[in-house]
């Protein structure tokens, strides 16, 4: 799927955000605007793969940290919107 954005690191922190349980999110957003070391305490305590992993994506992506803590800060808020908009019907049509 081509970038919506011209901004590498609101693409990961979209991915991340649609991806990842809004803990996870929400910790590495305070651990980014807490700083390099925080973040890297995040990563050597996180129990799953999936949040290290995306700990070294942000960290290899992201110049600024707290520019990255914001746009997953705002990922976060635009997913989680985006899911309680959607809407499932169940129809049934009776026996076939």
């Amino acid at each position: 799927m081509p970038s919506s954005t011209p901004d590498p690191v609101v693409d990961l922190a979209l991915e991340l955000a649609s991806d990842l349980p809004k803990r996870d999110v929400a910790e590495m957003a305070a651990a980014l605007r807490a700083g390099r070391e925080t973040v890297l305490g995040l990563r050597q305590r996180a129990g799953g793969l999936a949040l290290r992993h995306a700990i070294n994506r942000l960290l290899a992506t992201a110049e600024d940290l707290h520019y990255a803590s914001g746009a997953l800060l705002a990922a976060a808020v635009a997913v989680e919107r985006a899911r309680e908009q959607q809407l499932v019907d169940v129809v049934w049509t009776g026996p076939a």
